[in-house]
């Protein structure tokens, strides 16, 4: 636990000498590596998506444009925002569009006669 509290606050990763640590390092690569990956794991899939949605071969590659627009889009948009914004406002504004989004969704589905 006090290893999370340490990751979480911000520049407790520091090394003395104002370096990042290797863990750190380590834990970005992969994660980094997994975002990228991503937006390729749909593409094994087209034919399928394409079978089972009964639509065309370019509609089902659609999925696979948009996907990678959006990767395009949010290293454009959202990654310069940690230049000029604090983690903890964009957390906040990253929970309250998916809050919003589920909400949404829960209307869409008849789920929030649940609630």
């Amino acid at each position: 636990m006090n290893r999370l509290k340490s990751f979480l606050r911000p520049y407790r990763s520091l090394t003395p000498d104002g370096g990042i640590s290797f863990t750190l390092v380590i834990v970005l690569s992969v994660v980094a590596a997994f975002m990228a990956a991503n937006i390729y794991y749909n593409q094994p899939l087209l034919d399928v998506i394409r079978q089972e949605m009964h639509t065309s071969e370019v509609a089902a590659n659609f999925v696979t444009v948009v996907a990678q627009v959006g990767y395009a889009l949010a290293l454009f948009f959202v990654i310069p925002l940690g230049d000029f914004m604090t983690i903890y406002f964009i957390f906040g504004a990253m929970d309250t569009m998916l809050s919003g989004l589920a909400w949404n969704w829960m209307g869409w589905t008849g789920l929030g006669c649940l609630s």
